[in-house]
């Protein structure tokens, strides 16, 4: 690297002295016996030659800074080592991969509710606005839209490596961590109490809307009851009784005819075997049940993620911040540093 381990002689007066008042600044991070020694060691030579200038000097200072402490590893105890290997670099890496994750999620969940609203079932009719396709589209909707606005400041934040972003991020994800908390919970809670109000809701639509000569009635929720008892295979809201003797052809066991057989008015001939035996009501409410669950477990498993990163954007402010306060510390050492050693020379040529 150098001959003789002479490094000083290759350089002029002016890049010797620059390079030496890098190493005062450089030596205030370094263990005691680096900080009794005039000149830089030769390892550090080459380093301190090529970065003299005042920005180089904070990063000089940084780069060994961090080295000496990888260095000391071993007499660390486990929160310092993962504060040390925890870096800006890694912080910023794991948050960006944090929000690109985050942003596909809000997509999907948009992308459901959008979904919902165009291509709502035909038998949405039967249950109350709570339990249909609108609301439910809006909530995805609503909830896509706010975790992609999350994951945009969040973003933000870290390529700006702006504490206000950081900060509002922060209270985003908390706000967006406790509405899905308290939507999962309220999904396992109240799951018996809304299929009892699917119950009512089914009886209350079951005779006269489907025989009704209404336009919405007759058009909306027949097509409602027929989608409902065929894709179920379910008939009535208890039971193929609820029908009184109009039992609708929706409700006939396929099985139970030729492929080309008609079914019309098989609901009024007198076997009930060729029913179906099962009630709406159940069927739909384990459907409903099913789904509820699986979305009450979604919204935990996506709370304990938002937890994993507020925690990592958390380290981001705190390492923002210390990175902050560190480089207006060394601008300060290297102003006073320079502004001594212009004096001493000064001097010098008087």
């Amino acid at each position: 690297m150098h001959e003789g381990n002479k490094p000083s002689q290759r350089l002029d007066k002016k890049e010797s002295g620059k390079r030496l008042i890098v190493w005062r600044v450089v030596r205030n991070v370094l263990p005691p016996t680096f900080k009794r020694t005039q000149r830089p060691p030769v390892f550090m030579e080459k380093y301190i030659t090529l970065n003299y200038s005042t920005s180089s000097q904070v990063f000089v200072l940084e780069m060994f800074d961090m080295y000496y402490k990888f260095q000391q590893m071993p007499k660390l105890n486990l929160i310092r080592w993962f504060e040390v290997r925890c870096t800006s670099a890694f912080i910023r890496s794991f948050l960006y991969c944090f929000n690109i994750v985050t942003w596909i999620l809000g997509l999907v969940s948009l992308g459901i509710g959008i979904w919902l609203y165009t291509e709502r079932t035909d038998y949405s009719d039967l249950t109350s606005h709570a339990f249909g396709a609108y609301s439910a589209s809006a909530l995805f909707g609503a909830a896509g839209a706010t975790i992609i606005i999350v994951g945009f400041v969040g973003c933000c934040g870290v390529w700006a490596e702006n504490r206000s972003f950081i900060i509002l991020y922060m209270i985003l994800v908390v706000l967006l961590f406790i509405i899905e908390l308290t939507a999962a919970v309220l999904a396992f809670i109240y799951k018996s109490e809304m299929t009892e109000i699917i119950r009512l809701e089914l009886r209350n639509h079951l005779l006269a809307p489907y025989v009704s000569e209404h336009a919405r009635d007759s058009k909306g929720l027949r097509i409602s009851w027929d989608t409902l008892q065929s894709k179920f295979k379910c008939c009535g809201a208890e039971s193929y009784k609820d029908w009184a003797g109009k039992v609708p052809e929706s409700c006939c066991d396929p099985s139970f005819f030729h492929e080309n057989g008609s079914m019309i008015n098989c609901g009024r001939i007198n076997k009930p075997n060729i029913l179906f035996q099962k009630g709406c009501y159940e069927a739909f409410s384990d459907w409903l049940l099913e789904h509820m669950q699986l979305v009450g477990a979604m919204g935990i498993f996506l709370a304990c993620i938002q937890v994993f990163g507020l925690l990592v954007s958390a380290l981001l402010y705190v390492d923002i911040f210390k990175r902050e306060r560190n480089r207006g510390k060394n601008y300060q050492l290297c102003s006073r540093t320079e502004t001594a050693s212009r004096n001493q020379r000064n001097t010098s040529y008087n």
